[in-house]
């Protein structure tokens, strides 16, 4: 198969070539600048370079509201309020509802200021005797995954951390963002790996939770002091009366409803049976209290793109033909040779279909829907995704004005599938107008 052809870009021009596949050989100070530094290893992260190209070209200077019905860490609502936009946010994780609300919370001076005073308290107490009143968190084979003394370092942090904020706020927030930011280093459970696993070959030598939180931190508070001087100073030499607003609205990208109509709606979308974001979140969701074991199995099943259908989990009726022949004909194929793939497939598309519909709904005339997605190749079926949902928007209106693709760099997914999925190489992003 003839390969395309490449073309190397540090941004998207705004003018995008149709069906062009690019590379974007990015500035790293801006890609791990502001608040995209928070917690930079969360899964299939997308490049903040997308909502940044699509908010500049499809939002006018009068032009508000931005929305993320997928907002995983943040990024397409940090890039909505680095140009002065308001946003709305949503997702079904809980981890990643508070990595939103503290990426897109500023700072003031004064709040900066506090910041750092409760961090020297914590340092200041960090090797003193503490008495520790909260619980373990509810891991099951807990010292499986972490050595003795690092959960015993780990409690003490946190106990800090809520004695010093009170236990709420938006300190007490940052703080716990800090705290996530080293679970997984300081845990049993390869770095590299997106769902946590032990590697007998190669033992892991955990990093000191001590040392490494304070590191951390202070990567975090440059980049958090970083982001506040921008948005402030946005407001403080006029360009936005107020500073951007951003509202998490929810937690199903497939039922909602906003306050009002937007312009824009930019997304990453989760692929098909290619992450577990649960079970790759669920230290970091069990350590902040976020939710037990319990709690991670319900949010599991309400995830888009889910595996977990039948009697323990979803009870989808997934009999649906779609009238689209590349997704028909795809499901026909996997359901020959894998019946559970055809029914994760099928229920992806008819999540997709009411997510297309409720953004529909939510834009304005003439809005614009901006879907990064790859492909996938599920038990050697091609699935081609970015198309199949421009023509699933043709159902409620919707018209495909652009596609492209780029290159996915500093992929996260390394661990071989063992044939049972592709490596996904390119995204692709299309773009439907209301």
């Amino acid at each position: 198969m003839q390969l395309a052809e490449i073309t190397y870009v540090p941004e998207l021009p705004n003018d995008v070539i149709q069906d062009a596949t690019y590379e974007i050989a990015a500035n790293k100070a801006l890609v791990v600048g502001n608040s995209h530094r928070f917690f930079n290893k969360y899964p299939a992260k997308y490049i903040p370079h997308i909502p940044r190209w699509a908010i500049s070209k499809y939002l006018g200077p009068e032009d508000d509201g931005i929305l993320d019905p997928f907002c995983g860490s943040g990024t397409t609502l940090v890039e909505g309020m680095l140009q002065g936009k308001n946003g709305y946010g949503i997702d079904v994780d809980p981890f990643a509802r508070l990595l939103t609300k503290v990426k897109t919370r500023p700072f003031s001076s004064v709040e900066l200021r506090t910041l750092d005073r409760t961090v020297l308290a914590i340092r200041n107490r960090i090797e003193q005797s503490v008495p520790i009143t909260i619980e373990l968190p509810p891991i099951p084979d807990i010292t499986k995954w972490f050595r003795e003394d690092i959960i015993d370092k780990l409690i003490k942090i946190k106990q800090l951390i809520i004695a010093e904020t009170g236990g709420e706020g938006v300190i007490f927030d940052y703080l716990s963002i800090v705290l996530a930011g080293i679970i997984r280093k300081v845990s049993n459970a390869e770095n590299g790996s997106p769902k946590p696993y032990i590697s007998t070959r190669f033992p892991k030598d955990p990093q000191d939770p001590y040392l490494y939180f304070f590191k951390i931190q202070e990567l975090y508070r440059e980049a958090l002091g970083q982001f506040s001087h921008e948005i402030f100073n946005q407001t403080n030499f006029g360009l936005q009366r107020v500073v951007p607003d951003i509202k998490l609205v929810g937690t199903d990208a497939r039922d909602f409803v906003l306050d009002k109509k937007i312009k824009l709606a930019v997304t990453s979308p989760p692929y098909i049976n290619a992450f577990d974001y649960v079970r790759s979140l669920k230290f970091e969701n069990l350590w902040l209290g976020l939710a037990d074991p319990d709690d991670l199995l319900e949010i599991r099943r309400q995830h888009v793109g889910t595996e977990s259908l039948g009697e323990r989990g979803r009870n989808d009726n997934l009999t649906e033909v779609f009238n689209i022949p590349s997704l028909d004909s795809a499901i026909y194929e996997l359901r020959e040779s894998d019946s559970k793939r055809a029914s994760i497939v099928t229920a992806f598309f008819e999540d997709m279909r009411k997510n297309l519909g409720r953004v529909y709904n939510a834009l304005d005339d003439n809005g614009t829907y901006v879907i990064v997605i790859g492909d996938s190749l599920i038990r050697g079926v091609e699935i081609p995704t970015a198309d199949i949902l421009a023509s699933m928007g043709n159902e409620f209106g919707f018209k495909l004005e652009l596609k492209f693709q780029y290159v996915i760099r500093d992929r996260y997914l390394h661990i071989p599938r063992g044939g049972k999925g592709g490596l996904i190489k390119l995204d692709r992003i299309i773009v439907l107008r209301k």
